[in-house]
């Protein structure tokens, strides 16, 4: 209950969980080369009590092409989550991620930006074969039913992460992005899928200089969670 929704009861599953899906591309079936491909998860709860649920997950994906004998297209992610309840309506919120990638098909990129963390930033403005970030929040779950539709809640966060390629300079006068904000949180009470809108006002602190970074920048998204 006002977890990563507003006033709606979320049923979590706090045990392990393990997935793992193995197959086989050959050139007999239409595959341009022979490869294995792999990709699956790993999610646990670390602790959870009355005011503390903290959690965690790891996804792999990747393919080993066995004409060249080298790995592709791999993806390895982490990501914790940590919820405090402060009160009934208030919370705090952290949540790191981290991506490593390699030799990924030209179609897929591992970038920076506001929907992948960094809200004060365009969403590619950092590029590379890995990625980290790290975002705190202070939520409030408010007890406003605007015309008995819509609940709305509201956050101030701090986000700071980085993508980059070991050798390889971005040109940015700073590695890592960090912003400030704030953020308003709409939610429909009459829908069952978990929807909610976040209209963010966020204040680079880093790269200001930069004429690609706005201040503040202002973002609607339209996302599963608070």
């Amino acid at each position: 209950f006002n977890l990563d929704q507003i006033h709606k009861t979320e049923d979590l599953h706090l045990g392990y969980r393990v997935y793992n899906k193995v197959g086989y591309a050959a050139e007999a079936f239409g595959s341009d080369q022979d490869r294995f491909i792999i990709n699956g998860s790993f999610s646990d709860t670390l602790q959870y009590n009355d005011d503390v649920l903290w959690r965690h997950k790891l996804n792999w994906e990747g393919m080993w092409n066995l004409d060249t004998e080298r790995a592709e297209d791999v993806i390895v992610s982490y990501q914790t989550r940590y919820f405090r309840q402060q009160t009934s309506h208030r919370a705090f919120f952290a949540e790191f991620n981290a991506v490593y990638s390699k030799n990924l098909n030209t179609n897929r990129q591992v970038v920076l930006g506001g929907l992948s963390g960094t809200r004060g930033f365009d969403n590619r403005f950092q590029a590379g074969d890995r990625r980290m970030v790290l975002n705190l929040e202070e939520r409030m779950y408010t007890d406003i039913h605007f015309l008995n539709l819509i609940r709305v809640g509201w956050a101030v966060f701090i986000d700071v992460g980085r993508a980059w390629e070991p050798g390889v300079e971005d040109g940015l006068e700073d590695d890592y992005l960090a912003d400030i904000g704030f953020g308003l949180r709409l939610a429909s009470s009459k829908a069952e899928a978990g929807r909610i809108a976040h209209i963010d006002f966020a204040f680079p602190l880093t790269n200001k200089d930069d004429p690609d970074v706005d201040s503040p920048t202002v973002a609607v998204n339209i996302k599963s969670r608070f």
